[in-house]
């Protein structure tokens, strides 16, 4: 599969926002920018969700910053959609980063399943 930069556009209210993503080996990594994360909410996630669900996307990552203010709501935020803190064992597929926490989505549909016995989160 190759690597793909994506943008996401979201309406919410009178603001847009643009979620970037990189795309490759069948995971979605999303651009975690303060600007995003401050505004994120849950029908931004689920709707970017629903849309990569009709890719050939296995995982979805991102990071969030163990420093930053709004820590504890992002991780509810993510948690209440279905992510999960990616295990210290899972790592070795993420970027070298000590200052984030990794988050990642597993899509969960049949032909996901059979394809995920080829790849190892």
């Amino acid at each position: 599969m190759a690597t793909a930069l994506l943008r996401f556009e979201y309406r919410q209210g009178q603001d847009t926002l643009h979620w970037f993503a990189l795309l490759t080996h069948r995971r979605l990594f999303l651009d975690s920018a303060a600007k995003i994360l401050e505004k994120v909410d849950h029908e931004s996630l689920a709707a970017i969700l629903e849309f990569v669900e009709t890719m050939s996307v296995l995982w979805v990552l991102i990071g969030v910053s163990k420093d930053g203010p709004e820590r504890g709501r992002l991780l509810r935020a993510f948690s209440y959609i279905g992510f999960q803190v990616v295990r210290p064992d899972q790592r070795r597929w993420l970027p070298t980063c000590t200052t984030d926490v990794f988050l990642v989505y597993t899509l969960d549909a049949p032909q996901i399943a059979k394809a995920s016995n080829n790849y190892k989160l």
